[in-house]
């Protein structure tokens, strides 16, 4: 599995590599294995992805970059993307407020 997924070439984003632990408090006694052990997690540059997603011809007329919230009928929230969650949303808003007190 692990050559399939690195066999893949979709971006030349370069990988980083972070090393980590958990840090937080241990209990008194037998300490479980993982609160010792030392993880790796290998991750593209996330800014640089989307940069080169947004340069793509083949997105043009496929993505949607207005923040937006979407409910059911029965008053629940739908989930699609990035742009239809809190975060996008509420940036939205904080940089309109801070438009109209910048007048």
């Amino acid at each position: 599995m692990y050559e399939t997924i690195d066999s893949i070439q979709a971006s030349d984003a370069p990988w980083t590599t972070y090393m980590f632990q958990y840090n937080g408090p241990r209990p008194n006694g037998t300490i479980p294995q993982w609160m010792d052990q030392i993880y790796e997690l290998n991750a593209h540059d996330v800014l640089h992805v989307v940069e080169q997603q947004l340069t793509d011809p083949d997105f043009k007329d496929h993505c949607d970059y207005s923040p937006y919230m979407e409910f059911q009928p029965d008053g629940s929230r739908v989930w699609t993307n990035l742009m239809s969650g809190d975060w996008a949303y509420n940036k939205a808003i904080c940089l309109t407020i801070v438009e109209i007190h910048s007048i």
